[in-house]
């Protein structure tokens, strides 16, 4: 993944992405506002992949209701022959808090067991995340 902070040369804010590709996607805008008095933040918008329940960008608003930080996230997809892929896994996310004018990047590590897992994430059943099947998946 490419930012303008590690590619030599490169113009712009600092976070700025320079190698992804954009696909459009259907998602779902859910609401979320934490029940909790003492929780740090008020209201969050999740922006919710309709077929892989992704979150892929999210809105953070403080407790008084103004808007703070933008959240995004990246992932890329692989497929195996046998249909297996990386649906849902996140590569990387970015946080810009717009009231500090501040963004941190968090990125997975390129090794190949950190940051490629097949998660059939199309295929998956709700007998997938059963409880039972979760114990399974522990051991």
């Amino acid at each position: 993944m490419k930012f303008v902070y590690n590619t030599p040369g490169s113009k712009g804010v600092m976070w700025g992405p320079l190698s992804f590709v954009y696909v459009p996607r259907q998602v779902w805008v859910i609401e979320q506002w934490p029940k909790d008095p003492y929780y740090n933040w008020g209201l969050h918008i999740n922006y919710v992949d309709k077929e892989t329940g992704v979150i892929w960008w999210k809105e953070v608003y403080d407790k008084a209701g103004q808007f703070r930080t933008w959240v995004y996230f990246v992932s890329d997809y692989s497929e195996a022959p046998s249909g297996n892929n990386t649906v849902g896994i996140v590569m990387s996310y970015l946080q810009i808090d717009e009231r500090v004018r501040h963004a941190s990047i968090h990125t997975r590590l390129p090794h190949p067991e950190f940051s490629r897992v097949f998660l059939p994430g199309s295929k998956l059943g709700s007998d997938f995340f059963s409880l039972s099947n979760f114990i399974q998946l522990s051991k």
